[in-house]
């Protein structure tokens, strides 16, 4: 019995310890904390995926996109996060950076979050997101890690 208490605890700390997994490199004088991009959702051109950085004290949200038959682009998109509170978020991302990563094409937009949003992501998790390029949009049902953006604000946070 002793054992099986003992793994579960191990358990436990684990799971909650890896949530908390970003690198830190020390750009300057400043600290940059980077979380991986998570998968959240996908169409069929696109899978998104979402994480949070740092740069000293201001928090980004970033959008990763892998262009699976999609065109990448770097424009400035809107975001629109629908919480499951019924509430919404809408954030302007600076301009997009572009990559290739294992054969793919892949953009990365930062969204800057004030502290407000920040109480907001903290409370409520993510159900669908809109993205707006130019006159275009997309709607999509947060399909997985709905959290993931409240779990990691919980570690920069603390």
């Amino acid at each position: 019995m002793n054992k099986l208490f003992i793994i579960f605890t191990i358990l436990i700390f684990a799971k909650s310890f890896a949530q908390c997994d970003y690198t830190i490199v020390n750009k300057g004088n400043v600290d940059v904390k980077q979380f991986r991009p998570v998968p959240v959702t996908n169409d069929e051109e696109n899978q998104y995926g979402l994480s949070l950085s740092s740069v000293g004290s201001q928090i980004f949200l970033i959008l990763t996109t892998r262009y699976i038959y999609g065109k990448p682009t770097a424009k400035q998109i809107y975001l629109s996060l629908d919480m499951s509170d019924h509430d919404a978020i809408v954030i302007l991302s600076t301009a997009g950076e572009l990559d290739y990563i294992d054969r793919s094409n892949v953009s990365h937009h930062k969204f800057p979050l004030d502290p407000l949003m920040y109480k907001q992501l903290l409370k409520t998790s993510i159900l669908s997101m809109r993205i707006q390029i130019n006159p275009n949009f997309t709607t999509l049902p947060v399909k997985t890690n709905g959290d993931v953006i409240k779990n990691s604000l919980k570690c920069l946070i603390k």
